[in-house]
């Protein structure tokens, strides 16, 4: 039964959704060319006696998933709103938003009554959100690797050495080279943690009011640095393999583990109470 309801979600939340996912291919490719433009600029403004720089894959991930340094406020330093990291994991937050309780109408529903087990129904919700975002996270990776090799740059996941630079670093870096892919896996497992949060919400509360609380706690997790928010695992100037005093990753996915492992127990509760034919999304 569990694997009738996860093909039934796949095909209807996943691949009949393709124009949700290509228009998320589109703003991804506009993020991550902002950062050639950055190198292509600074490149052409170069005298002609030094070299060029080039980009690799993991320039151009980083560009999008670096955040900002903790805030300080002490400091009396400006806080840097980080426009580009919010857009990417809030846009994906929002296109896993609505499909778990639109689904409570028409077949989804009567398949629901069919089976009797609302746990099931659950648990193929919970997976088909972490399939959502893996894809998610999948394009934006594939993306960034085409992208590399149409500018003629490395498919690599390390960073080349002047990218610190073009970072507002507050904090002592680690000596490079920076091992970056504990960090590349883990944003992907802090990102299915929040929206499975995100998800099981909306079993109490309306979507839009889910939503509005997720954007605020990632608002937070970029203004206090915080185990407890863990959008700061999703940030690779807080990871502990960038900065000395950064957070570790182990700590992160633990922390998105239990997160996860909550989220699918208070959701069988909460479907295994709720009244599904006058439940209002």
């Amino acid at each position: 039964m569990y694997c009738k309801f996860l093909w039934f979600d796949v095909r209807q939340g996943l691949l009949r959704c393709w124009k949700k996912l290509l228009a998320a291919c589109a703003v991804m490719l506009c993020l991550l060319l902002l950062h050639c433009l950055i190198i292509y600029i600074h490149n052409t403004t170069l005298p002609p006696s030094e070299a060029a720089l080039s980009f690799t894959t993991g320039d151009l991930l980083a560009s999008v998933l670096c955040g900002i340094p903790p805030y300080d406020p002490v400091a009396q330093q400006p806080f840097l709103f980080p426009a580009i990291w919010l857009l990417f994991f809030l846009l994906l937050l929002y296109q896993v938003l609505l499909y778990p309780m639109e689904n409570l109408n028409g077949i989804g529903q009567t398949m629901l009554m069919l089976s009797k087990s609302r746990r099931v129904w659950w648990l193929s919700k919970c997976s088909w959100c972490a399939l959502y975002v893996l894809v998610y996270f999948a394009l934006f990776y594939a993306l960034a690797a085409l992208l590399t090799l149409a500018a003629g740059g490395e498919v690599t996941l390390a960073l080349s050495s002047y990218y610190p630079s073009l970072w507002e670093v507050r904090n002592e870096l680690q000596p490079p080279p920076w091992d970056t892919l504990p960090f590349f896996l883990l944003a992907p497992c802090i990102a299915c943690a929040l929206a499975l949060a995100q998800a099981t919400a909306t079993l109490w509360i309306r979507p839009i009011f889910a939503f509005a609380a997720s954007c605020l706690y990632w608002l937070a997790s970029s203004y206090f640095l915080s185990p407890l928010l863990l959008g700061n695992y999703a940030m690779m100037q807080r990871i502990q393999t960038m900065v000395s005093d950064g957070l570790p990753c182990l700590s992160g996915l633990v922390s998105a583990a239990l997160l996860c492992v909550c989220c699918l127990a208070l959701g069988c509760w909460r479907s295994a109470r709720m009244d599904i034919l006058t439940f209002d999304y």
